[in-house]
């Protein structure tokens, strides 16, 4: 890794989340959620602090962490919820198990209590009389991935731990610091629930790399990581933001969720993805700031999106198609009297808009019609304005079908 660039790129983007809880008690362990496939694990206060700690622990790696209170029968996970405080009924302990029961959704976790879980602390090199662990590894892959939006193949993390290990034997001393405080900041990203928040950290960092890079003239593994998985295609440096070809693929796979959910085929070519490539950086330099910012957290948005709804119950699904739409999901036939009648003429006429009423007017129109359905600025945009509205709609029905509006806990990142 370059020198220094891990601690240049987080510094200033995080802040520190005030714990709202005032009153604790302890609950420690950690346990075990079968059912997500996770652990979550209680740190009881210390000296005079009056509120614990719960860290949730997902399966590919990812770490959320922030502030708890227990006492009455029930705990405060504070910004558990889309941000926000959330409280749980102590239902059932008995020292192995705990069942917690929201008193917001009234689901309940069954948790199951676990091995404690330590740092991988084997070394991997030392130099200077310090020691470089298989746990700074692991801090530093871990925001190198959520950089990427994708974890490394096997073969490009054996890569990354030998430049890893090459870094440090360099630089032990500035290599440690580093790592240290880059998982600081991490752990203040992971209690991040907005995901619009977190797609604009996202790019504000890789935009920050862009910047380091053309200014050093250098280039090294992290670069070429970047190039293959998020490579970057405009930026603009006063606003910190970076708009790459994850945004592109998020945005397609948007639309075609989208189209999918209305009943619509869609399906795109390479030179077709090229074109819309283009149509996007156009977008990007000549829109203003909200329309920027729309754009680089797609990516992002995309992977909340697809992930929650496929998280819903087959009914819940429904219900969002049906408040997607504004229409509902299940309707009874239509009376025979209100079937429109295809094989009247005079019925067909006045589909015609206003004006178009002889042959020559209505050939003209269905070739202009044609014309635009065949342009691709004209599929570019008939998309974006039916995205730039749904996916600010979809992320308000999921949080309110009983989904935490967390991004760390709804989409099973690689990381």
């Amino acid at each position: 890794m370059h020198p220094g660039i891990l601690l240049f790129l987080l510094s200033g983007f995080l802040y520190f989340f005030n714990p709202s809880i005032t009153e604790a008690q302890s609950i420690e362990g950690r346990y075990y959620l079968r059912a997500a496939d996770l652990h979550i694990s209680f740190t009881p206060p210390t000296g005079t602090d009056d509120y614990g700690v719960y860290t949730v622990e997902y399966a590919n790696g990812t770490v959320n962490s922030n502030y708890y209170a227990e006492g009455g029968g029930f705990i405060t996970l504070a910004q558990f919820n889309n941000g926000m405080d959330e409280s749980f009924n102590i239902t059932y302990f008995d020292g192995s198990q705990l069942s917690l029961t929201s008193q917001l959704s009234g689901y309940r976790f069954d948790l199951v209590k676990a091995p404690s879980l330590a740092e991988d602390n084997t070394i991997l090199a030392t130099a200077n009389g310090q020691h470089y662990t298989q746990s700074y590894l692991d801090k530093t892959r871990r925001f190198v991935e959520f950089l990427l939006g994708t974890s490394l193949s096997e073969s490009e993390k054996v890569k990354f731990k030998e430049e890893a290990i090459k870094e440090f034997n360099t630089q032990p001393t500035m290599t440690l610091q580093q790592v240290t405080e880059v998982d600081q900041q991490m752990q203040q990203l992971y209690r991040l629930s907005d995901v619009s928040k977190i797609g604009l950290v996202r790019s504000a960092l890789l935009q920050q790399i862009d910047l380091a890079y053309q200014s050093s003239g250098e280039t090294d593994y992290l670069l070429e990581l970047i190039q293959k998985h998020c490579r970057i295609i405009a930026t603009d440096h006063v606003n910190m933001l970076a708009l790459t070809e994850k945004e592109v693929d998020g945005y397609l796979q948007l639309a075609k969720f989208y189209s999918n959910l209305a009943g619509q085929e869609f399906s795109m070519d390479e030179t077709l993805r090229n074109q819309l490539t283009s149509e996007f950086i156009t977008t990007f330099q000549n829109g203003n700031l909200e329309t920027r910012q729309s754009l680089c957290i797609m990516g992002t948005v995309s992977d909340y999106v697809i992930n929650a709804y496929n998280q819903l119950s087959p009914q819940e699904q429904q219900n969002y198609i049906a408040s997607m739409y504004q229409t509902p999901v299940y309707q009874p036939s239509a009376p025979a009297s209100d079937i429109p009648d295809y094989s009247d003429p005079a019925y067909i006429d006045s589909l015609w808009p206003e004006g178009v009423d002889t042959k020559e007017e209505k050939q003209a129109y269905l070739r202009k019609k044609q014309a635009e359905m065949d342009s691709n600025n004209y599929m570019f945009n008939t998309i974006s304005n039916m995205m730039t509205q749904s996916h600010v709609t979809s992320l308000n029905i999921i949080e309110n079908m009983g989904n935490s509006g967390n991004y760390w806990e709804t989409v099973d990142v690689k990381y």
